[in-house]
């Protein structure tokens, strides 16, 4: 099993440094023609929602899959009356989450100044 192009087949490890849920935890799956296209953890705050994790099969690349889970996250977090929604890292410049910059209004945290930023 890879992520972030490295090779780790410890599946406790796997297990326990990523999959250990710290608060309530959800699932999204996203299907296209009967095929499991993507798949999405999310972990849901007394007031906010934070995506954790989102992967996807990279021939539905075109399907902007990253996009429609985020939507999928919003409508989520709107019909549950949640405060918050975190669309989790975003790295300027970083291909695989350049969609997240997309959405408006938001905010960045600058890690030099230690704090939030509207943008």
């Amino acid at each position: 099993m890879a992520r972030f192009g490295v090779e780790n087949n410890d599946i406790e490890d796997f297990l326990f440094h990523f999959y250990t849920p710290s608060c309530p935890a959800l699932q999204i799956s996203i299907f296209f023609d009967r095929e499991l296209v993507g798949v999405g953890w999310l972990d849901r705050g007394e007031i906010s929602l934070s995506s954790v994790y989102f992967c996807f099969d990279p021939k539905h690349s075109d399907l902007s899959l990253g996009t429609y889970s985020v939507l999928a996250g919003l409508d989520y977090a709107r019909e549950q009356g949640l405060q918050w929604n975190y669309l989790g890292y975003f790295v300027d410049g970083n291909r695989s989450t350049v969609y997240k910059n997309n959405f408006r209004p938001h905010e960045h945290f600058d890690w030099m100044t230690g704090e939030w930023q509207e943008r």
